[in-house]
């Protein structure tokens, strides 16, 4: 295993993709991104 794939690991084992974030206004770091696309392509 490279190290580049065991960090990759560990951050993907320690963060939670799915919890809720106060400072994205309660969304999970994906529903948020996929909100702040949208945003940007009605522009």
């Amino acid at each position: 295993m490279t190290d580049q794939m065991a960090v990759f690991q560990f951050v993907e084992g320690f963060h939670d993709p799915t919890r809720r974030h106060a400072a994205l206004g309660h969304l999970s770091p994906p529903e948020y991104q996929r909100r702040r696309h949208a945003l940007a392509q009605q522009t």
